[in-house]
């Protein structure tokens, strides 16, 4: 694991970090700082999407996967139900029964 100190006086100076790799980031995180963070690599798979997110990273994008990889992300984010912030999609259990007709009186 990759650790950071970063002084007090440029965590308040600067409007935010960019680092090359998802690991530094965590670092950073993990040592206290709040500021945005770039990733200059991006996220190459739904795990590091999801640890992306975790962190509340800024993402850059370089190539149309990556696109792909992010819009389903938030199209299962967008279909769920049970209040997850996952990228991998509803955790909630899903019915398989029909929702029921209702009674229409005679």
């Amino acid at each position: 694991m990759v650790r950071f100190n970063v002084p007090m006086r440029s965590r308040r100076m600067a409007d935010g970090f960019a680092v090359a790799f998802l690991d530094e980031a965590a670092a950073l995180r993990a040592g206290g700082i709040r500021n945005p963070i770039l990733l200059l690599e991006g996220a190459f798979d739904d795990t590091e999407l999801q640890l992306a997110s975790d962190l509340g990273l800024w993402l850059v994008v370089h190539q149309d996967e990556q696109i792909k990889m992010i819009a389903r992300s938030r199209a299962r984010r967008a279909a769920c139900t049970c209040g997850s912030r996952s990228i991998r999609g509803c955790t909630a259990p899903v019915s398989r029964s029909r929702t029921p007709r209702r009674r229409t009186s005679a």
